[in-house]
C-alpha cells in the first residue's frame, strides 16, 4: 500500500494576508547562524585592524630610521668638512714657514 505524504504548500501573500513568522526553532537556528557569521566578521575585522596597525608601525619605524640616518650623515659630513678645512688651513700655514 502506498502512503501519501502531506503536500508542502508555499506561503503566499495572495489575498492580502501577511506570511506568518517562521517557527521558533527555525528562527533560533537562523539567529544562531547570524550570530556565528557576525562573530566571524568581527574576528576578521579585528585581525585586519591588527595587521594595519603593525604595517603602520613598521612604516613609521622605517621613516624615523631614514630621518635619523639623514641627520647623522649631515652631521658627519659637516664635521668632516670642518676637519678638512682645518687641515687645509694648517697645511697652508705650514707651507709658508718652509
Amino acid at each position: 500500500m502506498r502512503r501519501s505524504l502531506p503536500r508542502r504548500t508555499r506561503r503566499s501573500t495572495a489575498g492580502g494576508r501577511k506570511p506568518s513568522a517562521p517557527p521558533p526553532r527555525r528562527r533560533s537556528a537562523r539567529l544562531a547562524l547570524a550570530e556565528a557569521e557576525a562573530g566571524r566578521i568581527l574576528e576578521r575585522a579585528r585581525a585586519d585592524a591588527q595587521a594595519e596597525r603593525q604595517r603602520a608601525a613598521g612604516e613609521a619605524r622605517r621613516e624615523v630610521s631614514d630621518m635619523v640616518m639623514a641627520a647623522v650623515e649631515k652631521l658627519v659630513l659637516a664635521d668632516t668638512a670642518a676637519a678638512y678645512d682645518q687641515f687645509l688651513t694648517a697645511a697652508g700655514e705650514g707651507d709658508g714657514d718652509a
